[in-house]
């Protein structure tokens, strides 16, 4: 149904491009050609997919150094610092 609508649409005078799905998007050939999706393997997780990075400058090297802190991970230095104990 998407892609028959998409198709009609683009025959008309409308800007007009089809929603993805996650699914669809990770793989998605113009995203993995510009690394828009990077494989990443986190000590403690294994193997995961993550957005890359979406700037791409050509004398600029960008580089993931971490998939960022789990929930709750950081919870207890955080309250520490508003002055709050275990």
């Amino acid at each position: 149904m998407k892609d028959e609508s998409v198709e009609l649409l683009r025959q008309t005078d409308i800007c007009i491009a089809p929603v993805y799905s996650l699914d669809e998007v990770l793989i998605n050939p113009p995203v993995l050609h510009r690394t828009l999706v990077v494989k990443l393997d986190p000590p403690k997780l294994g193997k995961v997919r993550q957005i890359g990075i979406l700037i791409k400058l050509s004398e600029t090297a960008w580089e993931i150094r971490s998939i960022g802190a789990r929930p709750g991970e950081h919870t207890d230095q955080m309250l520490a610092g508003l002055g709050y104990n275990k």
